[in-house]
């Protein structure tokens, strides 16, 4: 008589996620070792961005869907062709090229404290035959000037917290002179400035400002100061729709 062994099920499935987890591992390191640092050029969501002076983390972030998941669902989901936006926040142009390339927005401006990151927005933009508006300013309470950390990665550039002596002097504008600066009225703003916005007036946004899509950041100021920068958005006369992982949508009531 002869017998077959096998193995339990419990058995045969953990060496099945083991093997899978070492494949997962290794792919992951040929990736960032061999096939990231070679990518200059990344299509995605319809448009293309030039990613040369990345890092490869952020690289892959891209490429795997998990750069600005929120802001852009947000975006798709309330905004049409008709709108015309001002952004706080413009970082690398990706939330700009996909409402410009994929919504049809035509009247859109951003505004975008880091020189560099300023350049690599024009890039993209020039890299999809755009033609952008980007302010070179940081918006705060009042026109002046701040020193800008850019020690950190482009995402997490900050008026508000100073981690390092590597900084920047950059102009700051409040937002009422920032839409003066504008020759439409906005009626969509959407704000990522890494805690800035808690020094923001809502109030100057004129009637035809109907939708914020708005990130806030407790974790640089608090849990108070969220509360309050969410009151002052009400109190100019917008409600609460919808939060997703801190980027919240509010709509004129």
């Amino acid at each position: 008589m002869s017998t077959t062994a096998t193995l339990p099920h419990s058995s045969s499935s953990s060496l099945l996620d083991h093997l899978q987890q070492r494949w997962r591992e290794f792919t992951t390191k040929l990736r960032f070792k061999y096939l990231l640092p070679r990518t200059r050029i990344i299509r995605t969501h319809g448009f293309k961005l030039d990613v040369s002076t990345l890092p490869s983390l952020m690289k892959n972030n891209i490429l795997e869907q998990r750069y600005e998941v929120q802001e852009l669902a947000m975006a798709a989901q309330h905004l049409s062709s008709q709108d015309r936006v001002l952004e706080l926040g413009g970082a690398i142009g990706f939330i700009s090229l996909y409402c410009q390339t994929q919504l049809r927005i035509q009247h859109y401006t951003s505004v975008e404290a880091n020189p560099h990151t300023r350049q690599l927005s024009l890039r993209n933009h020039q890299l999809n035959h755009i033609t952008p508006h980007i302010l070179h300013a940081a918006a705060a309470a009042e026109n002046g000037s701040m020193e800008l950390d850019i020690s950190q990665d482009f995402w997490s550039n900050s008026i508000t917290q100073q981690k390092s002596t590597h900084t920047i002097t950059v102009p700051t504008h409040s937002l009422s002179s920032i839409l003066k600066q504008l020759d439409y009225q906005p009626t969509v703003l959407i704000a990522d400035i890494e805690g800035a916005e808690q020094y923001l007036d809502f109030s100057a946004l004129p009637p035809a400002t109907q939708k914020i899509i708005i990130e806030l950041h407790p974790s640089i100021y608090g849990e108070e100061t969220q509360t309050t920068v969410h009151h002052r958005i009400e109190s100019a006369g917008y409600r609460h729709q919808h939060t997703d992982a801190g980027t919240s949508y509010y709509a004129r009531t």
